[in-house]
């Protein structure tokens, strides 16, 4: 899907939303590379604020990844979720 909306783009993602999923098998930065995006990091890894999105988005800007199922993902070590 990334390879076919996005190919050469910006695709925004702050920093903790790049996970690794399926026991390593997919790593959100490396999946974007494969489709030929360019992941722009913003943010960080426990918080992400509106004008963090706001001073990231520009002209190539194509995609806003963000995180649907966050029930997946175990979180190990230092987290502070939901706030």
């Amino acid at each position: 899907m990334l390879a076919a909306i996005a190919p050469g783009k910006q695709i925004l993602a702050s920093r903790g939303e790049l996970v690794e999923i399926g026991g390593g098998a997919f790593r959100i930065p490396d999946v974007m590379r494969q489709a030929g995006c360019q992941l722009a990091e913003f943010g960080t890894n426990n918080r992400t604020h509106l004008k963090d999105y706001r001073n990231t988005i520009n002209e190539q800007t194509a995609l806003l990844m963000k995180r649907c199922i966050p029930a997946i993902i175990q979180h190990s070590g230092f987290y502070c979720g939901g706030q």
